[in-house]
């Protein structure tokens, strides 16, 4: 499959995006057939041109800045790809500078001093949102040496080599479709694509402890089994390997993931299940998957970002949060089940909140306005004005309420001065003063609840 990118930007930026090199970088990709940018094309009739080859792009590549964001022309462009529904990756200086409707898309924030890592890291996204797999591949012939009987890569053998040594065991050879239903095979197996070099590693039952370093140098790896294998912590360099689509690393010691493990693009199954894992990065909950596995670990607490996981099944049952979940995690959980009731495998304990004494007394003293108020149906036009002294009676003791009970809510240190869960009290709060009497939540609004 072949692309054509769009370049959008403001004239006043080409030298500050550097759009003619960029575009001959981009280029040098074999996925990237053309990139479309106003300079390099003559073209009479801007209005034209934009009609023309936005339609014939695949991709637009937005240049956001001060100058961008007043531009009629750059408008026009990004705003009839969105209607067409054309893929947008916007490049930026400064956040603020990328209209409001595309700050959801995968973006790139710009350094002119890597140039070539940022025209990487848009190639990367634009295999991603088109769905596009591709083996990274030497340009120059690869040394190929016997393994077992079978003609491998030289890097890959050493590898492979390597890994015996550690774990004194021999690898073992399982075809496509063993290798991901076997559970039982022995204690290392290998599986090749049909270029015959390494797509799949399984270790298990052994001590490895530390991942191999030479791993990484393996290009064509999508499949990466490490079960049982005392494992006590995972390099960063795991998200080089990132055509990953199938990582196991099941029953070992680990603690926690690298900062950068979301940049494994491609996962689809991800089980880190029977773990230590205590918490995860906090931008997690932008990674998509099939199937993620989080069962049997020591998380307290998911990051906020997790209310946006895509996943078709997420497995958490065996954690603390299970049965002492905070707030955060709490309303994260009761809002992926209000839309999607069977995505994770959890059932939260029922949330108690007891009320003050003085908290009581008020509710009380609403509830009787409320019988006051229903009074006022059958009286005239002019008394009925005595409603909305009712409402500001009533939202004021609720308000009065709201504050002390969220004090009270947000009493654990940990929790202090975080606005995410300044956010969460407040919603749970809600919802407890609303089923204690239905009626307040049809006569009262939230922002009357707290102000």
């Amino acid at each position: 499959m072949v692309l054509n990118l769009f370049f959008s930007y403001c004239s006043e930026d080409t030298s500050t995006f550097q759009i003619g090199h960029m575009a001959n970088l981009l280029k040098r990709y074999s996925e990237i057939e053309d990139v479309y940018y106003y300079q390099e094309i003559s073209f009479e009739d801007i209005y034209e041109y934009i009609q023309e080859y936005v339609k014939k792009s695949d991709v637009m590549i937005l240049f956001c800045s001060e100058n961008s964001i007043e531009n009629k022309y750059v408008k026009m462009e990004w705003k009839g790809a969105l209607d067409i529904g054309k893929k947008i990756i916007p490049i930026f200086e400064n956040e603020d500078s990328v209209p409001i409707p595309l700050r959801g898309h995968l973006r790139v924030k710009f350094n002119k001093e890597d140039l070539e890592g940022k025209v990487k890291e848009i190639y990367g996204i634009i295999l991603k949102i088109c769905n596009i797999r591709v083996i990274e591949q030497d340009l120059k012939e690869i040394t190929r040496e016997f393994f077992r009987g079978i003609h491998l890569p030289k890097n890959e053998v050493e590898t492979l080599e390597e890994i015996e040594s550690i774990t004194e065991k021999s690898f073992e050879f399982l075809e496509d479709n063993e290798f991901l239903i076997n559970e039982n095979f022995r204690h290392l197996a290998f599986l090749l694509n049909e270029e015959n070099s390494v797509q799949g590693i399984g270790i298990k039952n052994c001590k490895l402890e530390n991942l191999p370093n030479s791993i990484k140098n393996i290009k064509t790896l999508n499949t990466l089994v490490l079960s049982h294998v005392e494992l006590k912590d995972l390099p960063d360099w795991i998200t080089d390997i990132n055509h990953l689509g199938f990582l196991c690393l099941s029953d070992n010691y680990l603690s926690k993931l690298p900062e950068r493990f979301v940049d494994l693009n491609y996962l689809d199954i991800l089980d880190l299940s029977n773990n230590n894992i205590s918490f995860l990065p906090e931008s997690f909950g932008f990674m998509e998957f099939q199937i993620l596995f989080l069962n049997g670990n020591k998380l307290a607490t998911l990051p906020f970002s997790f209310l946006n996981i895509k996943a078709n099944e997420i497995y958490l049952n065996g954690n603390p949060l299970e049965r002492e979940p905070d707030l955060k995690t709490r309303y994260i959980i009761e809002v992926i089940h209000k839309f999607d009731p069977y995505l994770i495998d959890i059932e939260l304990p029922e949330f108690i909140f007891e009320f003050e004494q003085r908290d009581k007394d008020k509710i009380d003293k609403i509830n009787k306005l409320i019988e006051e108020y229903y009074s006022l149906y059958s009286i005239t036009s002019e008394e009925f004005l005595e409603s909305e002294r009712w409402q500001d009676k009533i939202c004021y003791e609720l308000i009065e309420i709201g504050y002390t009970s969220i004090d009270r809510l947000l009493d654990d240190e940990f929790l202090l001065g975080d606005l995410e869960i300044q956010y969460v009290a407040e919603e749970i709060l809600r919802f407890i003063l609303c089923d204690i009497e239905p009626n307040w939540k049809e006569i009262v609004t939230r922002e009357d609840f707290f102000i």
